[in-house]
C-alpha cells in the first residue's frame, strides 16, 4: 500500500526551503486526530496491512515446505507490515494527529520493511524458478529443473502463489489505481482548491510559506528524530487543517468520486477482494 501524501512530494520540484519558527499558537493543544470517524468507499475492496501479514506468513510456511522438498534451506520470514488501514488514513492528506505531530513531526511511524538477506544461489533458483540474472544483462534465465529435480513452474514462490489463491492472483491493483486517482482528482476540484488556498493563509499566518499540504517543504528532515522546527511546522499544519476543516472537505469530495468509481466498477472490485478473502482463508489455515 503507497502513502499519497508521500507520493506528491515525489511529483513536486526544487529544495526544500528552509521554514521559520512559527508564531505562538491561539490554539489550546489538546489531543486532535483529524482523521477520526472518516472513511472513504473503496476502502472495503482493499486489502489491509494484517490480511496482508497472514498471506505472507502463509506463504513463507508454503515456501518453505517446498524448498525442503528439495533439500534446500529455508529462506527467512519476511515481515509485510504497513500503514494500519487500506487508503492510508492518518497521513493520507499529510500529519492529521496533534500528538504525532508533537511527538514526531513529519517522520511518520509506520514499521518499515527490513532488507530481505541475499539468497543462496541454490535458493534463489529453486525459490524463483529462475537463474539468478547476472549483473551484466539484468534478465534472468527460467530454470525448469535443479539437480536433476523438475521444478515447479516460478519455481516454490509460484507453487506458494497458486495454492494460496487456487490459481493466479486477483488484480488488486485495480482498486489502487482507482483510490490514487480518486485522491488526486479530488484535489483539482474546486471545493479543495479553495480550502488548500485557505490553509496555506493559515500557515501564513503562523509564519509559514507554504503552498500545500502535499510541499516538499514539509517532508521529514533527514536523519531518525525531528527537528525541534519540524515538530513546529507540521503542529501548525495540523492546527491550520483543523481551523480551516481541510481533511472533512478533501474528504468529502472522494468520497462522492469514489461512490462514482464503485458503480462503475463494483463488479470487478468485489470479485478481486472475495478472492484475495479467501486466500486469507487459506493462507490462516497452513502450518
Amino acid at each position: 500500500m503507497v502513502t499519497l501524501a508521500a507520493v506528491a512530494l515525489t511529483g513536486c520540484s526544487g529544495g526544500t526551503a528552509a521554514l521559520p519558527r512559527p508564531q505562538s499558537s491561539a490554539l489550546p493543544q489538546a489531543h486532535v486526530d483529524l482523521i477520526s470517524g472518516i472513511s472513504l468507499p473503496l476502502e472495503k475492496f482493499m486489502s489491509t496491512s494484517a490480511q496482508d501479514q497472514v498471506i505472507a506468513r502463509g506463504r513463507h510456511r508454503l515456501e518453505t515446505t517446498c524448498l525442503r522438498r528439495f533439500g534446500v534451506p529455508a529462506t527467512a520470514t519476511e515481515s509485510a507490515e504497513g500503514p494500519p488501514d487500506a487508503a492510508n488514513l492518518p497521513s493520507r492528506y499529510g500529519v492529521s494527529s496533534l500528538a504525532q505531530a508533537e511527538r514526531y513531526g513529519y517522520h511518520y511511524t509506520y514499521p518499515t520493511e527490513a532488507a530481505p538477506a541475499r539468497l543462496s544461489e541454490d535458493q534463489y533458483t529453486v525459490l524463483t524458478g529462475h537463474l539468478r540474472p547476472s549483473s551484466s544483462t539484468g534478465t534472468p534465465v527460467v530454470e525448469h529443473s535443479w539437480h536433476g529435480r523438475a521444478l515447479p513452474d516460478g519455481g516454490c514462490y509460484g507453487e506458494a502463489t497458486r495454492s494460496l489463491f487456487d490459481g493466479a492472483p486477483p488484480d488488486m491493483q485495480q482498486v489502487e489505481q482507482l483510490d490514487a486517482h480518486s485522491f488526486f482528482q479530488a484535489e483539482d476540484t474546486p471545493g479543495v482548491k479553495g480550502v488548500i488556498s485557505a490553509w496555506s493563509a493559515c500557515m501564513r499566518r503562523r509564519g509559514y510559506q507554504v503552498a500545500s499540504p502535499l510541499s516538499k517543504q514539509l517532508a521529514p528532515a533527514p536523519g531518525p528524530k525531528p527537528s525541534t522546527d519540524e515538530v513546529d511546522t507540521a503542529v501548525a499544519d495540523v492546527e491550520c487543517k483543523r481551523s480551516t476543516q481541510l481533511i472533512s472537505v478533501w474528504a468529502q469530495a472522494e468520497r462522492r468520486i469514489q461512490a462514482m468509481q464503485v458503480r462503475q466498477y463494483q463488479q470487478e472490485l468485489e470479485s478481486a477482494y472475495r478472492a484475495y478473502s479467501a486466500a486469507v482463508a487459506r493462507a490462516a489455515d497452513v502450518r
